[in-house]
């Protein structure tokens, strides 16, 4: 996560809760704003992917489970 080689974020559907700084870059924020609490899941979401984001939290909740989902941007 340290290397910065590709954007990771560790995140629940309450939100952004670590990311690395090259997630953070294409996102738009620093790491003071995921400290500050700044970095909102769902704006951050293009809305093409909005539905999917959708279906894996509910996965999560209702079976413990989430697949990781992939973005190459």
């Amino acid at each position: 996560m340290d290397a910065n080689v590709m954007g990771i974020a560790i995140a629940s559907p309450e939100g952004v809760h670590e990311a690395n700084d090259e997630f953070l870059r294409h996102a738009g924020h620093t790491q003071a704003d995921l400290v500050a609490g700044r970095v909102d899941w769902r704006a951050i979401t293009p809305p093409e992917y909005r539905d999917a984001d959708d279906r894996s939290f509910a996965e999560l909740l209702a079976m413990g489970v989430y697949r990781s989902e992939e973005v190459l941007a």
